[in-house]
């Protein structure tokens, strides 16, 4: 019977610890707005919608803010609008 509980215990840990690709959770619409701001992590030169790095200080929150905003019924260019409001003209991919 202990056994069977590591085996079982193991079987939950190896599911657990498979990689995740971040890109894997983002919808089309999260990363059609994505792709059109730049990821100001300071660490790459991706777009928040093409970033992969995982858990990434600049492109989660930013995907998580998208989202929340479309489902607010922002239109892309509004919420594109308050990330270069709030960020200047750097938040944008290709200026």
């Amino acid at each position: 019977m202990p056994r069977l509980k590591t085996l079982g215990l193991l079987a939950l840990l190896t599911t657990l610890s498979i990689a995740q690709n971040p890109m894997d959770f983002l919808s089309p619409e999260i990363k059609r707005v994505g792709m059109k701001l730049a990821c100001l992590c300071g660490s790459c030169r991706n777009s928040v919608g093409d970033c992969s790095m995982i858990a990434c200080g600049y492109a989660f929150p930013a995907r998580q803010k998208i989202k929340q905003l479309q489902t607010m019924g922002a239109s892309d260019q509004n919420i594109i609008g308050r990330f270069v409001k709030e960020q200047g003209k750097r938040a944008l991919a290709q200026p």
